[in-house]
């Protein structure tokens, strides 16, 4: 009795590690879509300790997608860039939502007027 008893208690806490390691190392797809006739360039400041996705910034064209995953617990802020203008080290300026004049805004965050979302993903039941 006492062996099937921890065969059993074994099982159930292998269960739960296995569960607990499968939603730690779940990610969440984000996808950025561009429905303007104009590139947009998106600004993506991490919160502290939490790493840094595309660079922190990126240009994305008139009607088009693009698609990142968000590490596990992630939490951060994304806002939409317009009207900027870079060079080919990528150096420059935006009308909003500027981050130190830099294409990739290496964890900056940008300059108002801006309009952000901030997200922060969890464990469903923390």
């Amino acid at each position: 009795m006492a062996t099937m008893l921890i065969s059993v208690l074994n099982l159930t806490l292998s269960a739960l590690l296995l569960f607990h390691i499968s939603v730690e190392v779940s990610a969440t797809t984000l996808t950025l879509y561009n429905k303007c006739q104009h590139p947009v360039w998106p600004g993506i400041q991490p919160s502290a300790g939490k790493p840094l996705l595309a660079r922190g910034g990126f240009k994305l064209p008139p009607n088009k997608a693009y698609s990142m995953n968000l590490p596990p617990l992630w939490s951060g802020r994304f806002w939409g860039r317009h009207g900027c203008s870079f060079d080919a080290t990528g150096r420059g300026s935006c009308a909003t939502g500027d981050c130190g004049g830099s294409l990739y805004c290496n964890g900056l965050g940008g300059t108002p007027p801006a309009t952000l979302a901030e997200i922060t993903l969890g464990i469903v039941g923390s």
